[in-house]
């Protein structure tokens, strides 16, 4: 089908091959990427990515990922308070003081960002999935060229918004790790 519809020819350079799996043992989805550049020769390269992401709301730790949060959000307020209240206090005003501070503030914002993007925030993830099943559902003529246009690139508009929320979570993770490091 894909030479039918003119989407692989002499002309083209490169091909992406995208899948998303889900996992229903650990309710997780993932994002298995395949690249494949076509060098003038005509030799072909390949390059892949993976990319696994869970949905926290709705596991059976989230109840106890909650409360951890907010108890650790309450213990940075406590030392907020604690060391802001000592460097005022301090004549010299030690520089080790303000990089506490300072510390503290990046804990307490991640907890509470944390906290805040996960009961505000839309699950973008999740929700690309349903519309990706609702446009290959709406799909009943296989042979239609601007239905299979459409749905192919609904599809990779969706994956390329699911990938970008994937990195966005990955990048909070390092972030964590990064404090985890300071600390």
């Amino acid at each position: 089908k894909i030479k039918e519809f003119e989407w692989f020819d002499d002309m083209t350079t490169h091909v992406l091959v995208a899948n998303l799996v889900y996992s229903p043992n650990s309710n997780s989805i993932s994002m298995i990427r395949l690249n494949f550049d076509v060098a003038d020769t005509g030799r072909f390269s390949s390059t892949y990515q993976l990319i696994t992401y869970s949905v926290l709301n709705e596991t059976e730790r989230y109840g106890e990922w909650q409360g951890l949060m907010l108890i650790f959000s309450a213990l940075m307020f406590v030392r907020l308070f604690m060391v802001t209240l000592a460097y005022i206090r301090s004549i010299d005003r030690p520089p080790i003081l303000a990089i506490d501070v300072v510390l503290t503030l990046l804990y307490l914002g991640f907890a509470v960002g944390s906290l805040v993007r996960r009961h505000v925030a839309k699950d973008t993830i999740t929700g690309g999935i349903i519309n990706l099943m609702n446009c290959f559902l709406q799909v009943t003529d296989v042979s239609n060229r601007d239905v299979v246009a459409f749905t192919i690139n609904t599809y990779l508009d969706t994956l390329d918004t699911i990938a970008a929320q994937v990195l966005v979570e990955h990048a909070m993770k390092l972030l964590a790790y990064a404090l985890v490091l300071l600390s």
